[in-house]
C-alpha cells in the first residue's frame, strides 16, 4: 500500500525495483516540521498590542474574549497587508519545501527538477495563483495532496487580499463629503461656463436682430445654432 500512493502515475518502473525508491525518514521528519515555520504567525498575535493588559481591560469591560480569533480580527483591521503578506511567504515557503521532499526520491521518474528550492518555490506561486503553467507539477500523490491544500488555501488569501484592498480604497465619511464637495465646485464651475456661453449666445443674437440685419440671412442662421446648442447644453448639464 505504501508502495502504490508514493509512487508516480504511469510509471516505469516495477514494483521491485521501485521499492528501493522509499522515502528517507530523514525527509519525513522534515515535512512534519515544516509546518512550524506557521508558528511565527502566533508569535506575531501574541506580541500584538491587542494582547496586553489594557487591551484585555477593555475587552472585559465589553464582555469580549481576548483570544487568537480577536486579535487576527484586530490586526486584519490595523495592519491587513502586513499580516497577509507575512502568511503568504510562510505559506509559500512550507508548501514549496514539503512538495520538493515528497518529489525529489522520483524526479528520474517524473523528468522534472526538484532538486533546485527555487523551482519549488516556482511551482506553489503558480499553484496558489490558480495560475498553472504546467511546466513544473507534483506527480507523486503526497506531492498532488499539498498541491491541492496550496491551491485551496491560496485562493482564500487571494480573496482575503482582494477584500482588504476593497476595503482600502473605500471613502470615511469625511472623505466622502470631501469628494462631494470637489465635484460640486466643478459641476459649479461648469455651471457658470456654460451660463456664460448662453447668455453670450444670447446677446449676439439679440443684437443681430436688434441691428436689422434680417437681410443676412446665414449670420441670423449661424447664431440660431450657436444659441440653440448652449441652451441644450445648459439643460443638460443642470439635468445631471
Amino acid at each position: 500500500f505504501f508502495l502504490m500512493i508514493r509512487r508516480p502515475p504511469r510509471s516505469t518502473q516495477s514494483r521491485s525495483s521501485a521499492a528501493s525508491d522509499v522515502y528517507k525518514r530523514q525527509i519525513l521528519i522534515q515535512v512534519l516540521m515544516a509546518p512550524r515555520l506557521f508558528s511565527f504567525i502566533t508569535v506575531f498575535l501574541e506580541t500584538s498590542e491587542y494582547k496586553k493588559e489594557k487591551a484585555s481591560k477593555v475587552c472585559k469591560v465589553y464582555k469580549t474574549e481576548t483570544n487568537l480569533a480577536f486579535i487576527l480580527k484586530c490586526e486584519l483591521k490595523s495592519r491587513p497587508f502586513t499580516l497577509i503578506g507575512i502568511t503568504l511567504f510562510l505559506s509559500i515557503t512550507v508548501f514549496a519545501l514539503m512538495v520538493r521532499q515528497f518529489e525529489r526520491p522520483f524526479q528520474n521518474v517524473s523528468k522534472l527538477d526538484w532538486e533546485t528550492t527555487s523551482n519549488a518555490l516556482w511551482a506553489m506561486v503558480i499553484t496558489m495563483s490558480t495560475v498553472g503553467y504546467g511546466d513544473i507539477m507534483p506527480k507523486t500523490t503526497f506531492g498532488r495532496c499539498i498541491g491541492i491544500v496550496g491551491c485551496i488555501w491560496g485562493n482564500l488569501l487571494i480573496s482575503l487580499g482582494v477584500i482588504v484592498v476593497t476595503n482600502y480604497f473605500q471613502f470615511t465619511t469625511i472623505e466622502k463629503s470631501a469628494y462631494e464637495q470637489i465635484k460640486m465646485s466643478e459641476f459649479t464651475e461648469q455651471m457658470k461656463l456654460k451660463a456664460g456661453l448662453l447668455i453670450s449666445s444670447s446677446c449676439h443674437y439679440y443684437i443681430f436682430i436688434k441691428k436689422r440685419m434680417q437681410f443676412d440671412p446665414l449670420k441670423i442662421q449661424d447664431q440660431q445654432l450657436k444659441l440653440r446648442k448652449h441652451l441644450s447644453e445648459f439643460k443638460a448639464l443642470k439635468r445631471y
